[in-house]
């Protein structure tokens, strides 16, 4: 049946507490971030570290999103993996030149399998899509 509690190994995991803007997007930090621009990062203590050695009985998963056609000044920060996800949001409008430029970019990428799912900005290749709805 199961293991023991002593022998029985502890999965690595962190907790990120929400940030006290999240709430409320209409907030000071929002509207600072839509203004300017700027990228908001907030760095984390994983108890995994991104230079751990890949073991073959295990898969490491690194999931990215909303890269929004900016993915070429995070290739040096996205750690070695197994599988790589892109949840979505990889362009802005979701047009060729950008779809292209994201394809060339992730596949500078060491990850032996990549998963990419469309999200809302990549709908605008669609030619059925209102682009004026967004």
């Amino acid at each position: 049946m199961g293991q023991s509690d002593s022998k029985r190994k502890k999965i690595a995991s962190s907790t990120i507490e929400p940030d006290l803007f999240s709430d409320d997007p209409i907030t000071r930090l929002w509207k600072e971030w839509f203004v300017s621009g700027k990228r908001i990062c907030k760095k984390i203590d994983v108890p995994v570290k991104s230079d751990e050695p890949i073991y073959k009985d295990k898969v490491r998963f690194v999931c990215i999103s909303d890269t929004h056609g900016k993915l070429e000044e995070l290739l040096p920060h996205i750690p070695n993996g197994d599988i790589l996800v892109h949840c979505g949001d990889f362009t802005n409008m979701g047009d060729r030149h950008e779809l292209e430029e994201f394809n060339e970019q992730i596949g500078k990428l060491p990850h032996p399998h990549k998963i990419v799912i469309a999200g809302n900005h990549e709908l605008g290749f669609d030619d059925s899509e209102d682009l004026s709805l967004r």
